[in-house]
């Protein structure tokens, strides 16, 4: 049928029943115009190919009526080429439901135009599965709105890779609602970078689980200031050993009395030499025995004169390296 194409009238194309349609080759659907296309109803849409709309020129799709496009089955989705969904404006892609959508594959999604994807708003969002949220590039996610990340699921969130993680601006990441924070899985929160963590709004750090919180890398937890810590509050006490050696000490000085009293044997057995040293009189005041006796020979012995007078007789007397 392709040498007839190029002489039909859109007239003509509209009179094609259903076997004729069904017929049509790959050959037939390179010589499509964008007026013969038009002339589809979309009862008569269903019934193309896939070979034959896979070889529209993609100038000929973006032409395509959107109830048209509505109507196409998933089959026919899948087999649009990555140029065919590229040249899709935002209105013809929001013309899909989510079955359509979902029908689409990686290659199909990371072809979306950039501006579409902020145009989509958070139609997008609603739309893709969570494997496909981890197949936008990072251009894509680039390109979302505050709104279109507080619109994503927690199914959703969790499917973002570590690239897609790292390469989000502070902006995106403040879009993220607690509830979204908390949806993260340690290994995501283990891609962040230092400069990302140290721009996080302090109730989102709180939000993270306890296996986010421990996912943070030592140059993370490094850059949390006093803010961040007072904010975690008692969680204090679910951050690792390597993490609480990881702590500014001018940071660690701020901490409150209730706080260094909840510290973990083992976190404070942890402490550099730096850290203890700049722990102020109600901070030692606070630390109970089962904390003092956890100290190691090396840290009882580089105990500036200045701590150990903080210390009441029976702290003193619980100085017992382990």
């Amino acid at each position: 049928m392709a040498t007839n194409i190029p002489s039909l009238s859109p007239a003509q194309i509209a009179a094609l029943d259903s076997a004729a349609l069904a017929a049509l080759t790959a050959e037939d659907g390179a010589a499509f115009t964008a007026a013969q296309l038009q002339a589809l109803s979309t009862a008569q849409i269903g019934f193309v190919p896939t070979r034959a709309l896979a070889a529209l020129r993609p100038a000929v799709l973006a032409e395509i009526e959107s109830a048209d496009l509505r109507a196409l089955g998933t089959a026919q989705v899948r087999a649009l080429t990555a140029a065919q969904v590229a040249a899709l404006d935002a209105a013809e892609l929001g013309a899909l439901d989510s079955s359509q959508w979902r029908a689409l594959g990686a290659t199909q999604v990371r072809a979306v135009e950039t501006a579409d994807v902020q145009a989509l708003g958070t139609t997008l969002g609603a739309a893709l599965a969570p494997a496909q949220v981890a197949s936008l590039s990072t251009l894509q996610l680039g390109a979302f709105a505050p709104g279109q990340w507080q619109g994503l699921q927690s199914a959703q969130v969790r499917a973002l890779t570590g690239t897609q993680l790292t390469a989000l601006a502070t902006d995106a990441l403040n879009a993220l609602s607690t509830a979204q924070f908390a949806a993260l899985a340690g290994s995501q929160v283990a891609r962040l970078t230092t400069a990302q963590v140290a721009n996080l709004e302090s109730t989102d750090l709180m939000a993270l689980s306890s296996a986010g919180l421990r996912s943070l890398g030592a140059p993370a937890v490094a850059a949390l200031d006093a803010a961040d810590l007072a904010a975690l509050g008692g969680r204090l006490v679910q951050l690792t050993a390597a993490q609480v050696r990881a702590l500014e000490t001018a940071d660690l000085a701020t901490l409150g009395t209730a706080q260094v009293a909840a510290l973990a044997a083992a976190q404070v057995a942890a402490l550099t030499h730096p850290q203890l040293a700049a722990l102020t009189a109600p901070q030692w005041q606070a630390l109970g025995s089962t904390q003092l006796r956890a100290l190691t020979a090396s840290q009882v012995a580089a105990l500036t004169s200045f701590a150990v007078d903080a210390l009441a007789p029976a702290q003193v007397a619980a100085l017992t390296p382990a």
